[in-house]
Order: structure tokens, then C-alpha cells, then sequence
């Protein structure tokens, strides 16, 4: 086997070419060229070395990407046409490496991908995480990972699913996968509505519409002139409306597939409420599709059947009226009493269990927003500071100062102040209240 002196001596000779063609062209003077070459020679010799950690792979990265950033600078100023070597190679062979070397190094498999998809080697991208995955198969994040490049840079929500689908095989008890994949099924949801719709709203994009002289491009779009297609004397037009309207109702696009996420999930997690909760709050974010509304229903009802009812299906209950409703709204003013009047009729109904206090809390957490909302009416307002104020009573002190700590810890100071403010209505005296007050005040 050869030693690491023969082996960086190998490396080096292989870019030898290269650095007599910047010479030649004049890119770099002959000192740089003697400089790049030993630096090029220090980094060889210590990679290649027993027992070389990962961080001098980077150091050699950062000086290739340095050295090839000044040639092109130097390049584009010179005007020098028909370089014939790309500093990129250089770096991706310096990671291959890297990697090979050190496999168990996530920080940088990482470092390798984000620069290879800084460069746009979307090829090369799709071959590194199949590496990383095949040696990392229990890592979440790079499942996640995967499938957001596949439906992000690449469009392919087929292929992003199944990442998704591979992952959850490997890590069933990870939630933020099945989190993700829920929001990925809704992102796709929403994208082909959207195509749908487009499709829709301008007939002449329809694959069987014709131009007035009857000729068409391949995608479709009439070819020439710009006379509008009368929709009521087309039946080709009308066919495809049709059948628009019957791929909008497939179970693809009616929430099949997320409730189907939600049923797994529950029976995986054995039916977290909690983890319900995360589920519809991700739901809710997708309230302008039709299919939103029976995806959430579905999960109040299933959180509905658990015994007792857990103090999340009394708050995603109190949520679901109001979801996809805008607070300047007609309607918002009647979703507002439905869902007060749900909220208040659970607190009665658990005013002996200990579940009342969960449900005040996250009650308040949910009622803080439309309290500092400056766009619903005055009255409305009230009402909700008074609905404020019945949750943080049942909550007590010490509960109530544990909530507003942990709205500061996520910088929520606005509503820390609001919460206690009702907080101190109820127990003035109370010293931690005051000193939390004070702090507070100081905080700005």
C-alpha cells in the first residue's frame, strides 16, 4: 500500500495540467502558481495522513472554493475564452473523499450537499442522498431533507412521497416526519388545485381547444390570432371542464390521503392527543381548500371518541369554527359565539377534572391572538378578554405564571404582558406575579 507521500504526490500531479494551462493563459502569475501548488501539496500530505479528522477536508474545501473563485474573477476580466477545467470537479472529488473517509460524519454530508446544490448539480445531489440515506437510514432530517428537494427544487411530489413513505419505515416514532408528510400531501393538494383551476379560467389552455382557424400547438394553446373560444359552442371545451372537475373530486384531492396520514399516525402514537393537535394546527394552515374542512372534522371526531375527552379535541373544537374565517369577516362574529359557546359548555362539562385545567390553558394560548387582533370589533373584544379572564381563573397563579414564562422563553412578550395582566387582576398579591410584572416592564 502506497504511504501518504506517494498518494499526495498522485493527487498533485493530476492537477498539474491545470495549473500550467493558468500559467499559459496568464490567469495567475508563476509565483501564485507556486504558492497554489504548495499550498495544494500542505493539504495533501495532511489528508492523507492516518487518522486525518473531517475539519481538514473543509480547510482544503474553503482554499479550492477561494482559488476557484479568483480564476473566474480573473477569467471574466481577462476575457480568456475555452477554460478547460472546472474548479468545481476539484471540490466535488475533495467531498467524495471526504465522505468516503469519514461516512459517519453528518456535518459533512451536509456541507456536501449544500454545495453541491449551490452549484446546481441536481444530478449529483439525487446520488449523494441516496449515499447518505443508504448509510444513515434512521436520521429523520435527512429524510425531510430529501423529500423537500424532490418537491421543492425538483417538482416531483412522487418521488418526495416516497422518501417520505421509505422514512416512516425506518423511523416510525419520529412525528416531525409524519408531520412533514402530512404537509407535503396538503402542498400537493393545494399545487393541483391551483393547476385545476387555471386550467379552468382560461379554456383555451384546455388540451382539445382550438384557435379560430383550427390548428393548435402541442400543449394545446391556439396558434395565431387572439380570438377568444365561445365556451357554450365547443363541446371539446365543455368535455374538459368535466373531466376538471371530476379529477378536482378524486379521493387524491378530497383529503383522502392526509386523513389516511392522521388514521396511521394515531394508531402508531396510540392516539396522541397531543400529537392531534400538532396535525390540525398543520391543517388549518391549508383553510383555503375545500378539502381542509373534512380533514379537520375528522380529527375532532376522532379525538371526540377517546374516554375521557382529552382537553385537546375541547380546544381543536373550539379552533374548527373559525378556521378559513378572516375576523373582518360577516361571518366571523357568529363563528366567534359558536366556538365560545363550545368552549364554555366543555369547561362546564369538566369543571370536577383535573382536564379543566389543560383545557384553560391551551384556551388562552388560542384566545391571546383574537385578544391583540385590532381588526375585530370592540364588543367582540370584550367578550374574548372576558372569556380571557374565566381561563386564567380556573388556570390559578402558579399555572398562569408557568404559561407566561413560557411565552417569554419563545419571545411572546406581547402576549406574556396581556396574560398577565389578567393574571394580577386575579391574584394581586401574589409576589411572583409582581416581580414577573416587573421584569417584564423592563424588558421593553
Amino acid at each position: 500500500m502506497a504511504n501518504a507521500s506517494d498518494r499526495a504526490r498522485f493527487f498533485l500531479e493530476q492537477s498539474v495540467p491545470e495549473l500550467q494551462e493558468l500559467l499559459r493563459k496568464d490567469i495567475f502569475t508563476q509565483d501564485e502558481i507556486s504558492a497554489i501548488a504548495k499550498k495544494r501539496s500542505d493539504f495533501e500530505h495532511i489528508i492523507n495522513a492516518r487518522g486525518a479528522p473531517a475539519s481538514d477536508y473543509i480547510r482544503y474545501v474553503a482554499y479550492e472554493q477561494n482559488v476557484d473563485a479568483l480564476k473566474k474573477k480573473r477569467i471574466r476580466r481577462l476575457g480568456v475564452k475555452n477554460f478547460g477545467y472546472n474548479g468545481q470537479r476539484r471540490t466535488f472529488f475533495i467531498f467524495q473523499r471526504a465522505t468516503r473517509k469519514h461516512p459517519g460524519d453528518l456535518r459533512l454530508w451536509m456541507q456536501y450537499l449544500d454545495y453541491t446544490r449551490s452549484v446546481r448539480a441536481h444530478k449529483r445531489v439525487g446520488r449523494i442522498l441516496t449515499d447518505v440515506l443508504r448509510l444513515h437510514p434512521t436520521e429523520p432530517s435527512l429524510w425531510i431533507l430529501a423529500a423537500k428537494y424532490s418537491a421543492d427544487d425538483q417538482g416531483e411530489f412522487n418521488a418526495a412521497r416516497s422518501y417520505f413513505q421509505r422514512g416512516l419505515r425506518f423511523c416510525p416514532k419520529e412525528k416531525q416526519l409524519w408531520l412533514e408528510h402530512c404537509r407535503l400531501e396538503m402542498r400537493y393538494i393545494a399545487k393541483t388545485m391551483d393547476n385545476i383551476e387555471g386550467l379552468g379560467g382560461n379554456p383555451r389552455v384546455a388540451v382539445s381547444a382550438t384557435s379560430s382557424n383550427g390548428s393548435t400547438s402541442q400543449d394545446g394553446e391556439a396558434i395565431g390570432g387572439n380570438a377568444e373560444i365561445d365556451e357554450t359552442t365547443t363541446p371539446a371545451i365543455r368535455t374538459d371542464k368535466t373531466a376538471l372537475e371530476t379529477l378536482a373530486t378524486t379521493p387524491a384531492l378530497t383529503g383522502a390521503i392526509p386523513i389516511a396520514i392522521f388514521d396511521a399516525a394515531m394508531q402508531e402514537f396510540e392516539d396522541d392527543a397531543e400529537f392531534a393537535e400538532q396535525l390540525f394546527d398543520l391543517i388549518t394552515g391549508f383553510s383555503h381548500l375545500t378539502c381542509c374542512s373534512k380533514i379537520l372534522k375528522h380529527i375532532v371526531h376522532v379525538l371526540g371518541r377517546q374516554v375521557p375527552a382529552p382537553a385537546e379535541w375541547a380546544i381543536c373544537s373550539f379552533k374548527l369554527p373559525l378556521v378559513g374565517i378572516e375576523t373582518d369577516s360577516p361571518k366571523f362574529p357568529m363563528a366567534l359565539r359558536h366556538s365560545l359557546q363550545l368552549l364554555r359548555a366543555t369547561i362546564v362539562q369538566q369543571r370536577k377534572t383535573k382536564t379543566r385545567f389543560s383545557i384553560a390553558e391551551k384556551a388562552a394560548l388560542a384566545l391571546l391572538p383574537l385578544a391583540l387582533d385590532d381588526t375585530i370589533d370592540e364588543e367582540l373584544q370584550q367578550v374574548i378578554s372576558n372569556v380571557l379572564k374565566q381561563t386564567v381563573k380556573i388556570m390559578g397563579s402558579t399555572k398562569a405564571g408557568d404559561l407566561i414564562n413560557t411565552l417569554q422563553a419563545n419571545k411572546q412578550l406581547v402576549e406574556a404582558r396581556m396574560l398577565l395582566k389578567f393574571a394580577l387582576k386575579q391574584d394581586f398579591s401574589n409576589q411572583v406575579l409582581r416581580s414577573k410584572y416587573e421584569e417584564l416592564e423592563t424588558t421593553g
